[in-house]
């Protein structure tokens, strides 16, 4: 359902584009998607930063700001946990077009 869930919200494909993906097309597309979200962490982060320099004399740096940067095992997890599902399908689908190409 992960693998699902972020095809189809945070990707925004169709049923059919989302298991029309391999592996690497799926990771492609996740490094890009969390470079963005890690731009716009930083940009936020950034104008914090600059406010929190006028009053502290030790003030945060970008990212500090996003506890999801403080956290990277927790992600590394979840990652590696959409890799298996995603590696799994892909086998699944062998398996299936195997099977049907020998029906043929």
């Amino acid at each position: 359902m992960e693998v699902w869930s972020i095809g189809r919200i945070t990707f925004k494909l169709s049923e059919e584009e989302l298991w029309g993906l391999t592996f690497p097309q799926f990771q492609a597309l996740t490094r890009r998607y969390e470079d963005e979200q890690n731009l716009d962490n930083f940009r936020f982060g950034l104008i914090g930063h600059i406010i929190e320099s006028l009053v502290s004399k030790k003030p945060r740096q970008p990212l500090d700001y996003f506890k999801s940067r403080n956290v990277a095992s927790e992600g590394d997890a979840k990652a590696a946990q959409i890799i298996a599902n995603v590696k799994a399908y892909n086998n699944i689908a062998k398996l299936v077009k195997k099977e049907s190409d020998g029906r043929e």
